[in-house]
């Protein structure tokens, strides 16, 4: 079991590190390569290898760590983009950074507003059709919900949501080559290519994301006021149903609020 585990990880880490944190480095090496005078001097670039690979003597065992000092930076970076990403993701839907929240921890909760984008707003739609019409908050019923679903739900929302994740993090990356740019200015044009898709990408998904989750309450929630004990007189969960099936999954206690 242990030696599975280890090649899973070992696997899962070179894969991120080839796929995301690799590019990022050889996009280093060629901006300190060429820089902003020889933006597209091929000839210098194969002459500057030639050079490195030429003076290369070094042992086995040297290369080896030189390898895997890349491989590792390379794992570093993607890790960062991940962490980053996440901040970002959090951010679109109107969730301040790590930092400023850090910050604002001692501001009076007035002076603490927070603006969502379109993905946030997106968001707040969708709990607020709930609302309306179920007479539910979405942050309660959710968890519930997600135990009821068919596991074909499960997947294709889990799958919106990493969509939008991913996203997120291309952004990141996006952003990083912009940095790059600052060296070698072709650098930043794909950046701002990568970030603009990025940025369209991460609304398509929540938008598929909200739709999901919106159909999935839709298409759950009278089998769920059935299993809590909850009758539906019409055959469907009204507004004055609501309140009494939050009352049940609260347990007679206030029920806080996300």
């Amino acid at each position: 079991m242990l030696d599975g585990l280890n090649a899973r990880i070992i696997n899962r880490w070179l894969g991120q590190a080839c796929l995301n944190g690799l590019p990022f480095v050889a996009l280093l090496m060629v901006a300190h390569a060429l820089g902003q005078g020889h933006a597209f001097d091929t000839r210098l670039l194969a002459h500057r290898a030639d050079v490195l690979w030429a003076s290369w003597h070094h042992t086995a065992a040297e290369t080896a760590v030189l390898v895997t000092v890349i491989l590792a930076v390379a794992a570093i970076a993607d890790l960062l983009a991940e962490a980053l990403g996440a901040e970002v993701a959090a951010m679109w839907l109107g969730k301040p950074p790590w930092l400023l929240r850090v910050i604002r921890r001692q501001a009076p909760q007035r002076h603490r507003p927070e603006a969502a984008d379109a993905a946030g707003y997106r968001l707040q739609l969708t709990e607020t059709r709930v609302t309306n019409q179920y007479g539910l908050h979405l942050g309660i019923v959710w968890p519930r919900i997600w135990l009821l679903t068919t596991d074909t739900a499960r997947g294709e929302v889990q799958k919106a949501w990493d969509g939008y994740q991913a996203a997120a993090t291309r952004f990141v990356w996006g952003l990083a080559c912009l940095a790059v740019g600052c060296v070698w200015w072709p650098a930043a044009v794909a950046g701002a290519a990568v970030a603009i898709s990025a940025r369209q990408r991460g609304r398509h998904d929540i938008r598929i994301f909200c739709e999901l989750v919106e159909s999935v309450v839709d298409t759950t929630v009278k089998r769920l006021a059935e299993t809590v004990g909850i009758a539906t007189p019409h055959g469907q969960v009204t507004q004055d149903l609501g309140p009494l099936m939050e009352d049940v999954l609260a347990k007679g206690a206030a029920y806080p609020l996300p």
